[in-house]
């Protein structure tokens, strides 16, 4: 599933990697894996959205999976940072950059993205 992820998000076909981020998904539920690196599809996924509403869906299922499994890492902050850009809501917005400012922080990760969310 890894693998799936890693090569869906190096091709350049969008329709592609979505298939891969999606079988990725599908084999993360079978075996029942709960680790670090299941909630990734589902940002990826989100990035490759065009609408709002459904980025907002899958940056916040993996949120809520990163939640449910404790993880607090550096793509957990991504995915706030990311679903704060997709809020439409101004305090919703906030929230999630000033989460992911706390998470950065907490993992004493450099801001590299800008200062826009801080």
């Amino acid at each position: 599933a890894i693998t799936m992820v890693n090569y869906g998000n190096l091709i350049s076909d969008e329709k592609e990697s979505r298939e891969y981020f999606l079988k990725a998904i599908a084999i993360y539920r079978k075996i029942e894996a709960w680790d670090s690196a299941v909630p990734k599809p589902y940002r990826l996924l989100g990035d490759l959205c065009k609408e709002r509403a459904e980025k907002r869906e899958w940056y916040t299922k993996a949120i809520s999976i990163s939640n449910k499994l404790g993880i607090e890492d550096s793509g957990t902050a991504k995915t706030y940072h990311q679903l704060g850009v997709s809020c439409e809501n101004k305090e919703e917005k906030i929230g999630c950059y000033l989460k992911a400012v706390e998470l950065y922080q907490k993992h004493g990760i450099k801001f590299t993205m800008g200062t826009s969310y801080y």
